[in-house]
């Protein structure tokens, strides 16, 4: 077993401790493999309270194809998820396709029934940043 399988695998762990440590690691090692078991262990309901690390890992990687889960981090995430979020997206999602499909996920929403302060922030943002 290669090194970064075992990291992945580490992914899964139910201590938030070695998820992290694989996770960082899998991000210094630019491991491209790591990208979907990332996300994987982001949407595990029972990381919800402990992904700040892992997002932060995401952002070493392209992400393009995982704007809607962004957008819904920065809408609904911690402020350390929601912040690592937006940080991903105004860093490496800025053509106009992914612009539009921005504006189109926020059509959906009512800022109003978001109820955490840097969750209605990130929303202002996302609109900001769509605009462009």
């Amino acid at each position: 077993m290669k090194h970064s399988d075992l990291l992945i695998k580490n992914l899964k762990s139910q201590e938030s401790s070695v998820r992290d440590a694989a996770a960082i690691e899998l991000m210094d090692l630019g491991e491209i493999l790591a990208v979907e078991p990332l996300i994987q262990a982001i949407q595990n309901p029972e990381n919800v309270n402990r992904r700040g690390t892992l997002v932060y890992a995401l952002s070493a990687f392209d992400c393009r194809n995982y704007l809607s889960l962004l957008v819904k981090l920065v809408l609904t995430g911690n402020y350390e998820v929601a912040s690592g979020a937006f940080s991903i997206i105004e860093e490496s999602i800025l053509e106009k396709p992914h612009l539009t499909e921005i504006k189109e996920l926020l059509s959906v929403v009512k800022k109003s029934e978001l109820k955490i302060e840097h969750n209605k922030e990130g929303y202002e943002s996302l609109i900001e940043l769509a605009q462009c």
